[in-house]
Protein backbone atom coordinates (compact mmCIF):
# COMPACT_ATOMS: atom_id res chain seq x y z
CA UNK A 1 0.00 0.00 0.00
CA UNK A 2 0.89 3.23 -0.63
CA UNK A 3 2.18 6.01 2.38
CA UNK A 4 -0.77 7.80 2.03
CA UNK A 5 -3.06 4.68 2.55
CA UNK A 6 -1.29 3.35 5.44
CA UNK A 7 -1.29 7.36 7.55
CA UNK A 8 -5.50 7.10 6.62
CA UNK A 9 -5.67 3.29 8.49
CA UNK A 10 -3.73 4.59 11.41
CA UNK A 11 -5.97 7.63 11.68
CA UNK A 12 -8.80 5.05 11.56
CA UNK A 13 -7.48 2.33 13.99
CA UNK A 14 -7.13 5.56 16.42
CA UNK A 15 -10.23 6.35 16.24
CA UNK A 16 -11.16 3.23 17.23
CA UNK A 17 -9.25 3.02 20.04
CA UNK A 18 -11.61 4.08 23.71
CA UNK A 19 -10.17 7.39 25.64
CA UNK A 20 -8.03 7.42 28.38
CA UNK A 21 -11.05 8.28 31.08
CA UNK A 22 -8.61 10.72 32.77
CA UNK A 23 -7.62 13.01 30.09
CA UNK A 24 -10.61 15.17 29.22
CA UNK A 25 -10.66 17.73 26.37
CA UNK A 26 -10.33 21.18 27.24
CA UNK A 27 -8.79 20.24 30.95
CA UNK A 28 -5.59 19.46 32.95
CA UNK A 29 -4.85 16.26 34.41
CA UNK A 30 -4.92 16.73 38.40
CA UNK A 31 -1.96 14.85 40.44
CA UNK A 32 -2.29 14.25 44.28
CA UNK A 33 0.62 16.27 45.92
CA UNK A 34 1.82 16.08 49.41
CA UNK A 35 2.71 19.58 51.51
CA UNK A 36 4.14 19.97 54.50
CA UNK A 37 4.09 23.25 56.21
CA UNK A 38 6.63 24.03 58.71
CA UNK A 39 6.05 25.63 62.71
CA UNK A 40 8.00 28.60 61.93
CA UNK A 41 5.55 29.05 58.91
CA UNK A 42 2.20 29.29 57.53
CA UNK A 43 1.15 28.41 54.14
CA UNK A 44 -1.18 30.61 51.35
CA UNK A 45 -3.56 28.06 49.35
CA UNK A 46 -4.84 29.34 46.00
CA UNK A 47 -7.31 27.84 43.68
CA UNK A 48 -6.18 28.63 40.20
CA UNK A 49 -4.91 32.05 41.18
CA UNK A 50 -7.54 32.47 43.62
CA UNK A 51 -6.88 32.59 47.31
CA UNK A 52 -8.33 29.77 49.05
CA UNK A 53 -7.01 29.49 53.05
CA UNK A 54 -3.60 29.64 55.00
CA UNK A 55 -2.54 26.55 55.86
CA UNK A 56 -1.67 26.23 59.48
CA UNK A 57 1.96 23.87 60.31
CA UNK A 58 0.88 20.24 59.29
CA UNK A 59 0.80 17.68 56.41
CA UNK A 60 -1.66 18.04 53.57
CA UNK A 61 -2.77 17.06 50.35
CA UNK A 62 -3.94 19.06 47.59
CA UNK A 63 -4.44 18.52 43.83
CA UNK A 64 -1.87 19.85 41.88
CA UNK A 65 -1.62 21.97 39.48
CA UNK A 66 -5.60 23.13 40.72
CA UNK A 67 -4.25 23.97 43.70
CA UNK A 68 -1.25 25.33 44.92
CA UNK A 69 0.58 26.32 48.12
CA UNK A 70 3.36 29.06 49.18
CA UNK A 71 4.92 29.35 52.37
CA UNK A 72 5.43 32.20 54.19
CA UNK A 73 7.97 32.15 57.55
CA UNK A 74 6.60 33.93 60.18
CA UNK A 75 10.32 34.19 62.04
CA UNK A 76 11.46 37.65 62.71
CA UNK A 77 14.06 39.41 60.33
CA UNK A 78 16.15 42.27 60.87
CA UNK A 79 16.92 44.71 57.99
CA UNK A 80 19.92 47.20 59.12
CA UNK A 81 18.73 51.09 57.28
CA UNK A 82 21.81 53.72 57.01
CA UNK A 83 20.56 57.31 56.50
CA UNK A 84 22.62 60.30 56.47
CA UNK A 85 20.89 63.48 57.25
CA UNK A 86 21.07 67.03 59.41
CA UNK A 87 20.19 67.88 62.45
CA UNK A 88 18.71 71.08 64.01
CA UNK A 89 21.88 72.61 64.32
CA UNK A 90 23.20 72.10 60.75
CA UNK A 91 25.57 69.10 61.66
CA UNK A 92 25.59 65.91 59.62
CA UNK A 93 25.90 62.60 61.18
CA UNK A 94 25.26 59.35 60.04
CA UNK A 95 22.56 57.12 62.00
CA UNK A 96 22.52 52.99 61.70
CA UNK A 97 19.51 51.63 62.61
CA UNK A 98 18.39 47.94 62.83
CA UNK A 99 14.73 47.17 62.44
CA UNK A 100 13.44 43.81 63.63
CA UNK A 101 9.94 42.60 61.65
CA UNK A 102 7.72 39.65 61.53
CA UNK A 103 4.85 38.72 59.26
CA UNK A 104 1.07 38.33 61.30
CA UNK A 105 0.61 34.84 60.94
CA UNK A 106 -3.07 35.65 60.65
CA UNK A 107 -2.25 37.99 57.76
CA UNK A 108 0.15 35.96 55.90
CA UNK A 109 -2.11 36.20 52.93
CA UNK A 110 -2.30 40.23 52.98
CA UNK A 111 1.12 40.08 52.99
CA UNK A 112 1.82 37.72 50.22
CA UNK A 113 -0.29 39.48 48.05
CA UNK A 114 0.82 42.93 48.83
CA UNK A 115 4.08 43.01 49.13
CA UNK A 116 7.10 41.83 46.81
CA UNK A 117 10.22 43.30 48.81
CA UNK A 118 9.28 44.27 52.35
CA UNK A 119 12.90 44.95 53.34
CA UNK A 120 13.11 47.68 50.51
CA UNK A 121 10.04 49.10 51.88
CA UNK A 122 10.68 49.56 55.68
CA UNK A 123 14.19 50.85 54.41
CA UNK A 124 12.94 53.81 52.46
CA UNK A 125 10.23 54.56 55.13
CA UNK A 126 12.27 54.08 58.09
CA UNK A 127 15.24 56.10 56.10
CA UNK A 128 12.11 59.11 56.11
CA UNK A 129 11.03 59.00 59.33
CA UNK A 130 14.75 59.05 60.45
CA UNK A 131 15.58 62.32 58.34
CA UNK A 132 12.22 64.08 59.99
CA UNK A 133 12.90 63.35 63.26
CA UNK A 134 16.83 63.95 63.19
CA UNK A 135 16.05 67.83 61.61
CA UNK A 136 14.25 68.48 64.67
CA UNK A 137 17.05 67.56 67.49
CA UNK A 138 20.21 68.75 68.27
CA UNK A 139 23.55 66.97 67.67
CA UNK A 140 23.94 66.59 71.49
CA UNK A 141 20.47 65.21 72.01
CA UNK A 142 21.03 63.13 69.25
CA UNK A 143 24.04 61.51 70.69
CA UNK A 144 22.56 61.41 74.22
CA UNK A 145 19.38 60.28 73.36
CA UNK A 146 19.51 57.83 70.66
CA UNK A 147 16.30 55.60 71.30
CA UNK A 148 13.95 58.60 71.11
CA UNK A 149 14.96 58.81 67.17
CA UNK A 150 13.89 54.78 67.26
CA UNK A 151 11.14 55.18 68.93
CA UNK A 152 9.62 57.61 66.50
CA UNK A 153 10.93 55.43 63.75
CA UNK A 154 9.18 52.37 65.45
CA UNK A 155 5.69 54.02 65.61
CA UNK A 156 6.31 55.33 61.86
CA UNK A 157 6.58 51.98 60.46
CA UNK A 158 4.38 50.31 62.99
CA UNK A 159 1.49 52.73 61.34
CA UNK A 160 2.55 52.48 57.37
CA UNK A 161 2.99 48.73 57.58
CA UNK A 162 0.36 47.05 59.83
CA UNK A 163 -2.27 47.36 56.58
CA UNK A 164 0.33 45.33 54.89
CA UNK A 165 0.34 42.17 58.03
CA UNK A 166 3.83 43.53 59.23
CA UNK A 167 4.60 43.86 62.52
CA UNK A 168 7.73 46.12 63.93
CA UNK A 169 9.07 44.11 66.83
CA UNK A 170 12.05 46.73 67.46
CA UNK A 171 13.89 49.75 65.90
CA UNK A 172 17.31 50.00 67.95
CA UNK A 173 20.15 52.91 67.29
CA UNK A 174 23.23 50.90 66.37
CA UNK A 175 25.05 53.98 65.85
CA UNK A 176 25.42 57.58 65.50
CA UNK A 177 28.08 58.90 63.73
CA UNK A 178 29.51 62.77 63.03
CA UNK A 179 31.72 64.27 60.89
CA UNK A 180 35.53 63.42 61.77
CA UNK A 181 35.88 67.61 62.36
CA UNK A 182 32.84 67.63 63.97
CA UNK A 183 33.63 65.26 66.51
CA UNK A 184 37.21 66.59 67.25
CA UNK A 185 35.19 70.06 68.29
CA UNK A 186 33.08 68.37 70.48
CA UNK A 187 35.55 66.32 72.58
CA UNK A 188 37.63 69.71 72.23
CA UNK A 189 34.36 71.79 73.85
CA UNK A 190 34.07 68.93 76.57
CA UNK A 191 37.91 68.88 77.54
CA UNK A 192 37.21 73.15 78.04
CA UNK A 193 33.82 72.08 80.05
CA UNK A 194 36.05 69.50 82.17
CA UNK A 195 38.63 71.76 82.64
CA UNK A 196 36.38 74.91 83.93
CA UNK A 197 34.57 72.56 85.99
CA UNK A 198 38.22 71.40 87.25
CA UNK A 199 39.01 75.25 88.07
CA UNK A 200 35.41 76.02 89.80
CA UNK A 201 36.12 73.16 92.29
CA UNK A 202 39.65 73.63 92.82
CA UNK A 203 38.75 77.72 93.55
CA UNK A 204 35.94 76.38 95.84
CA UNK A 205 38.11 74.19 97.94
CA UNK A 206 40.96 77.34 98.17
CA UNK A 207 38.00 79.25 99.18
CA UNK A 208 36.59 76.62 101.62
CA UNK A 209 39.91 76.59 103.10
CA UNK A 210 40.33 79.99 103.60
CA UNK A 211 37.54 80.26 105.13
CA UNK A 212 37.29 77.76 107.48
CA UNK A 213 41.01 78.67 108.34
CA UNK A 214 39.86 82.45 108.89
CA UNK A 215 36.58 80.49 111.29
CA UNK A 216 39.45 78.89 113.20
CA UNK A 217 41.37 81.97 113.68
CA UNK A 218 38.20 83.86 115.36
CA UNK A 219 37.49 81.34 117.27
CA UNK A 220 40.98 80.98 118.78
CA UNK A 221 40.71 85.01 119.45
CA UNK A 222 37.24 84.40 121.10
CA UNK A 223 38.26 81.78 123.48
CA UNK A 224 41.77 84.09 124.44
CA UNK A 225 39.59 86.93 125.05
CA UNK A 226 37.31 84.72 127.02
CA UNK A 227 40.04 83.21 128.92
CA UNK A 228 41.77 86.86 129.63
CA UNK A 229 38.17 88.69 130.77
CA UNK A 230 37.72 85.47 133.13
CA UNK A 231 41.27 86.01 134.22
CA UNK A 232 40.57 89.32 135.00
CA UNK A 233 37.65 88.98 136.52
CA UNK A 234 38.97 86.31 138.83
CA UNK A 235 41.52 88.97 139.80
CA UNK A 236 39.28 91.66 140.30
CA UNK A 237 37.21 89.49 142.41
CA UNK A 238 40.39 88.41 144.89
CA UNK A 239 41.22 92.39 144.71
CA UNK A 240 37.87 92.87 146.47
CA UNK A 241 37.94 89.85 149.04
CA UNK A 242 41.62 91.56 149.87
CA UNK A 243 40.43 94.78 150.79
CA UNK A 244 37.55 93.85 152.54
CA UNK A 245 40.15 91.81 154.87
CA UNK A 246 41.74 94.85 155.40
CA UNK A 247 38.71 96.85 156.45
CA UNK A 248 37.72 94.55 158.72
CA UNK A 249 41.04 94.18 160.01
CA UNK A 250 41.57 98.15 160.50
Amino acid sequence: PSQGQATREAMRRRQRTPADPTIASGSCCCVPCCVCVDSSQRGVLQECGEFKELVEPGFRCIPFPIQMVKTISVKVFQCTVTVQTQTRDKVTVEVEMAVQYRVEPEQVHTFYFALTHPSQLISARAKDSARTQLAAISLNLAFANPHRVGDAVHASLHHSLAPYGVSISAVLVVRVTADTGVAAAMNSLLVSKLHRTAARERAEGAKACVVKRAEAHAEAQALRGEGSARSMKALAAGARRSARRLHYAS
